[in-house]
């Protein structure tokens, strides 16, 4: 168990709309020496709060906002906040799949069924500050690498992210421009590999359209997948900019742009068309790789 003294400068932010166990763990936790512990009731409250300062540890409740992962994976994307390296902690419905499957995907270090006691609680945050899984980094997705060995047939960057929770119980500082310059470089980095990450997926998703195309399968179908391509060139154009690749972002939406063209046309496919499925993730590498050159020192 963690001591008083060790715990006294962490950050611990609650968000639990439900008065008794909010205020209750709260109280229990100040109790057990938690002294920053703040509660909030609402998630327009506990966003407020993230935004003005990042807590070392969140933990929120399923129910705490309607899209409560989607909120979690905001927060991971650093779209709120300053530290997407939060320790993060959900608790979710117990039996209730959904709910997990979406704390999965939102990049949560610590998952649990049922409001904790305060003493499961330090338990949790002791085996997170030294146990904590290394990070990864894809497109849709930036969390804890928890693939089982059968799902690590593509390999993927491993990230020892930054934990202020560990630094703060071993008696470590570090002034808020050390940390922000910290965590800017760590997401230079994250936005690397998801942008890496994004030339695989498009290479499947274009690879999948032309077979469709060749098999003739029914245009509905093929637009499923022009579309899924469409919102990941959109998406991957948001990641180049915020990795201040302006060249790449406008390269992105372009491409975006010429197949938005695709689905007002009643005769698929054009040449032009299938050319642009087949040239589109050559396209996109070599635009990095013209990115990448042009930022090496002569």
């Amino acid at each position: 168990m963690l001591e008083q003294a060790a715990v006294q400068e962490i950050d611990f932010y609650l968000g639990d709309p439900k008065e008794g166990s909010r205020k209750g763990l709260a109280t229990m936790l100040r109790g057990m020496g938690l002294k920053n512990t703040k509660s909030f009731e609402s998630a327009e409250n506990l966003v407020h709060a993230i935004k003005h300062r990042s807590p070392d540890v969140l933990m929120v409740t399923s129910d705490i906002h309607n899209d409560v992962f989607k909120l979690l994976k905001s927060i991971r994307e650093q779209d709120i906040g300053l530290n997407p390296f939060t320790v993060i902690s959900v608790i979710i419905e117990q039996d209730n799949d959904k709910q997990f499957n979406g704390a999965m995907k939102s990049g949560a270090d610590d998952i649990m069924t049922n409001t904790p006691a305060a003493g499961q609680v330090m338990d949790r945050l002791e085996r997170v500050a030294f146990k904590r899984l290394p990070f990864i980094a894809t497109p849709d997705y930036i969390g804890p690498d928890r693939r089982r060995e059968d799902q690590r047939k593509t390999p993927l960057q491993i990230f020892e992210v930054i934990n202020t929770l560990k630094d703060k119980i071993e008696g470590r500082s570090c002034t808020l421009m050390q940390l922000e310059d910290n965590i800017a470089a760590m997401m230079q980095d994250v936005r690397a590999a998801q942008l890496e990450g994004y030339r695989h997926k498009f290479g499947f998703l274009c690879n999948r359209v032309i077979k469709a195309y060749e098999n003739k399968q029914p245009l509905d179908e093929i637009d499923k997948t022009l579309r899924v391509l469409q919102s990941s060139l959109n998406k991957a154009a948001v990641t180049a900019r915020k990795s201040d690749e302006a060249s790449l972002a406008s390269i992105c939406a372009g491409f975006a742009s010429k197949i938005d063209g695709i689905f007002t046309e009643k005769d698929r496919p054009t040449a032009n068309e299938l050319k642009l499925m087949k040239t589109l993730t050559q396209a996109y590498q070599m635009a990095r790789d013209n990115i990448s050159g042009a930022e090496k020192p002569h």
